[in-house]
Order: C-alpha cells, then structure tokens, then sequence
C-alpha cells in the first residue's frame, strides 16, 4: 500500500512536470488553426433552423405546470426544489 507521504511527494512532482513542459505539449490537434473549427460536414450544412417553429409557453401552460410540480413534490414529501440557470432552462 502506498503511504500518503509517497501519495503527496509524487502529485507535487507530476504537478511540477506538468507546469514545466511546454505549452503546445498537452495543445488539441487544431490548436492554432480557427478555420478547422468552421468546417462543417455537408449534411449538417443542409440542416434548417426550427427556431421559427418555436412557441413561448402561455401563461396558463407555465401555472398548470407549475401546479403538477407542487402536486408530484407533495406526493413525494418534498419541501422545496432548488433548480440552477443552465443552458437547458
């Protein structure tokens, strides 16, 4: 078994080496070179937005679904729901 004075001495080391080597070492492939990046496949080109298609929640939907959440949270005993802004909300 590895002792945690081993564990610690042979992080700081990998740690040290890391931060020593040079840049480009650990850089992506298309590191330098913005033009790979907007190169998009033919198929994925031809695809259309639906943004249009896109309709905003009523105010009625958003209450209903606002009632179901406070009905399923009770029927589970939960007091609060803490939610986080992410790309998906």
């Amino acid at each position: 078994m590895i002792s945690r004075r081993t564990f610690v001495s042979t992080g700081a080391a990998a740690a040290g080496a890391l931060a020593a080597s040079p840049k480009d070492t650990f850089a992506s492939p298309t590191h330098g070179d913005p033009t790979l990046f907007q190169q998009v496949p033919p198929s994925i080109a031809r695809l259309k937005s639906w943004a249009d298609r896109a309709t905003p929640i009523t105010k009625e939907e958003r209450a209903t679904r606002v009632e179901k959440a406070k009905r399923l949270m009770r029927g589970h005993d939960m007091d609060a729901l803490f939610l986080t802004g992410g790309t998906s909300m």
